[in-house]
């Protein structure tokens, strides 16, 4: 089951980084597949630790990066919902979450294990602000009826774009049809 959940956030990774590549300039996309992909990677290194039987990975690499993508859930998240809703989440609380972040996302790579085990739970108060503060920025969003900058696109557009693809039975590629609106 666990493999599972973890295929499924890779393959929803791919899906939402080839929507990046479709619309460039839509960053909330690709900050959500680098969210599936952190979700992947998480999933592989915690519980069963499926991750060793597949890899040769030693057991403090896997811990490692268990911490690690921790510590990366956070400003991952904080990207997203700062290139979703632009104008209700701060700059000035997104660069003091990126940069409180990073030095645990520092500690997590280059630390001893007793060293980066231990601020987890400093982490989980942060996590637990942030989480607090993403809740307000969405209320707001709601309240002022904002609809996010995804592949829909800019907030005053009503219209969501739906992608099509079609199989060219010629060369057995995937070619991107047009929006359809």
């Amino acid at each position: 089951l666990e493999l599972f959940v973890a295929g499924s956030f890779f393959l929803a990774g791919i899906y939402y980084f080839i929507l990046f590549l479709s619309f460039k300039k839509r960053y909330a996309l690709l900050c959500f597949s680098m969210l599936c992909f952190l979700i992947f990677i998480r999933s592989v290194v915690t519980g069963e630790m499926a991750i060793l039987y597949l890899t040769n990975f030693s057991w403090l690499f896997a811990r490692r990066m268990e911490y690690v993508t921790f510590y990366l859930s956070v400003p991952i998240m904080s990207l997203f919902s700062y290139y979703l809703f632009p104008h209700d989440f701060s700059k000035k609380i997104l660069y003091i979450i990126l940069s409180v972040c990073s030095v645990f996302i520092a500690v997590g790579l280059f630390a001893s294990y007793y060293i980066f085990t231990y601020p987890r739970q400093w982490y989980q108060a942060i996590m637990l602000l942030a989480a607090c503060y993403g809740l307000y920025v969405y209320a707001r969003a709601a309240k002022n009826k904002r609809r996010g900058r995804g592949a829909a696109g800019d907030p005053e557009r009503t219209r969501t774009l739906r992608m099509t693809m079609e199989l060219d039975p010629r060369s057995l590629r995937i070619i991107p049809g047009r929006p359809l609106i």
